[in-house]
């Protein structure tokens, strides 16, 4: 009986997981890549290229997760909303980077950082 039990509820748990494992967005796990390689960029000090490694993390994090971005693109739900909304995968980067600006701290380091580079270029 007990371990009936234990084979049901380890069921249970997997069965849990699994559908946890569905709900997680394709930005995410883009944003989380993005957000290790962000930590790496110093800015300390006044850098010219943190524009160009910024967006080099941005384009790692995309080619790295190619594979669970042509699934989700092709599979469920998501892969429709992208379909019907993003035919240019434009959106898909907006989406990731405000992944970012919720759950990664040096994302508005870094990038805090390259727009004031930009407005200064501006002014």
């Amino acid at each position: 009986m007990k371990a009936k039990i234990s084979l049901i509820a380890a069921l249970c748990a997997l069965l849990f997981s699994t559908s946890l494992n569905a709900q997680i967005n394709i930005e995410d796990v883009i944003a989380d890549t993005a957000c290790l390689c962000l930590q790496k960029i110093k800015t300390d000090s006044i850098t010219q290229g943190i524009n160009a490694q910024f967006n080099t993390c941005m384009s790692e994090a995309v080619n790295k997760n190619k594979a669970a971005i042509m699934e989700s693109y092709n599979s469920g739900e998501q892969g429709k909303k992208m379909d019907e909304q993003n035919k240019d995968n434009g959106r898909l980067m907006i989406k990731t980077q405000n992944v970012l600006a919720k759950k990664c701290s040096d994302y508005d380091r870094v990038y805090g950082r390259v727009r004031s580079m930009h407005q200064s270029r501006q002014k």
